[in-house]
C-alpha cells in the first residue's frame, strides 16, 4: 500500500479488469460498466471538442487521449481508466515497445506504472533514471530540486509554479473538480521543434540538430 498511490483504488480498479475476463453474471456485469464508462466519456469528450472548436482526440495511444487545449495546457480526465487504455492501445499499436525505453516513446508499462506509485517511490524511480515522468533529462542541481519540489507540494500548484510553459489560470478550475492539467511531453516538444525548424522529424535530422534542438528556449 505505501507504494502505491490510492492504493485502494489501484487494487479495485485491477480487480474489476480481471473479473471482466471471467465467464459469470458479475463478468458480464463488469464488461457493461466498462463499455458504459467508455461511450459516456467519448460522447461527452466529442461534445466538448465541438463546443471548443478542436478536433477530438479518440487515439487511446495518444498522451492527448479525451483532452482539449485549454490556454497553453492539455486539460482531460486523470483518472485510472483512461491510463489503462492508453497502456493497452500502446500495447498493440506498438508490441515490443515493452522491450525498451527511449525519450520519444516510453515504454507503456513503465508510464501506467510510474502513474500509479506513491510521490516517494516515483522521485526514486526518477532520481535512478535520471529524467522525469515526462522525458525531461535531470542534469543539474536546479532539476533535482524542481523534482524534489514537484513531488512535495500540492499536485493543484504544480502546473502553475513548475510546469514548463506554466499553466494558465484559465485552468485552475476543471484542475480543482479533478482533470489533469498537463503540457505536452519533452519528447513531443523535441518532435514539435525538430518539425517547426528543419521540417522533420527528430530522429530524421542530424545529432548536431538534435542538439541544438534540445537546447531551444521554450
Amino acid at each position: 500500500g505505501a507504494l502505491l498511490f490510492a492504493p485502494r483504488y489501484t487494487r479495485a480498479f485491477v480487480a474489476l479488469i480481471g473479473r471482466a475476463f471471467m465467464g459469470d453474471m458479475a463478468a458480464a456485469e463488469a464488461r457493461a460498466t466498462l463499455a458504459q464508462m467508455l461511450g459516456a466519456g467519448l460522447v461527452w469528450h466529442t461534445h466538448l471538442a465541438d463546443l471548443a472548436g478542436q478536433e477530438p482526440n479518440l487515439n487511446p495511444a495518444d498522451s492527448r487521449f479525451l483532452s482539449l487545449k485549454l490556454g497553453n495546457s492539455w486539460v482531460g480526465p486523470g483518472s485510472i481508466w483512461i491510463q489503462a487504455m492508453k497502456l493497452f492501445s500502446r500495447t498493440v499499436e506498438r508490441p515490443d515497445s515493452w522491450l525498451g525505453d527511449d525519450e520519444l516513446k516510453p515504454n507503456p508499462l513503465y508510464r501506467f506504472w510510474a502513474g500509479r506509485t506513491a510521490p516517494t517511490v516515483s522521485a526514486l524511480i526518477e532520481v535512478v533514471r535520471g529524467k522525469t515522468y515526462l522525458g525531461k533529462e535531470l542534469d543539474t542541481p536546479i532539476d533535482y530540486a524542481e523534482l524534489a519540489l514537484a513531488h512535495t507540494m500540492p499536485m493543484v500548484l504544480d502546473a502553475y509554479l513548475l510546469q514548463n510553459p506554466r499553466a494558465e489560470p484559465i485552468t485552475l478550475a476543471p484542475q480543482l473538480l479533478g482533470a489533469r492539467v498537463f503540457p505536452e511531453s519533452y519528447g513531443e516538444t523535441l518532435e514539435r521543434l525538430a518539425q517547426k525548424k528543419f521540417g522533420m522529424g527528430y530522429r530524421e535530422i542530424t545529432p548536431e540538430q538534435q542538439v541544438e534542438i534540445s537546447q531551444e528556449p521554450e
